[in-house]
């Protein structure tokens, strides 16, 4: 049996890898919520974005915004 076999079998492994979830488990948790605020981010501005170019489409086509039925919707 090979060393790293056994090293598995006794546990040692497992109780490594707790240690590891232990103390970085945390760390990576907050690197998750920092990404998914930058993403929150960056969605708002790409909607403030769209909504600002479909303005300027209606603005230049000069209609009226209005509410798209939702048969129509649904589909897209």
């Amino acid at each position: 049996m090979s060393e790293a076999e056994e090293i598995i079998k006794s546990g040692a492994f497992d109780k490594l890898a707790d240690i590891i979830h232990k103390l970085a488990g945390p760390m990576a948790d907050e690197i998750g919520l920092m990404m998914a605020d930058k993403i929150k981010v960056y969605r708002v501005r790409n909607w403030v974005n769209v909504v600002a170019k479909a303005q300027k489409i209606l603005a230049s086509a000069k209609l009226p915004p209005d509410a798209v039925p939702p048969r129509l919707l649904l589909p897209m």
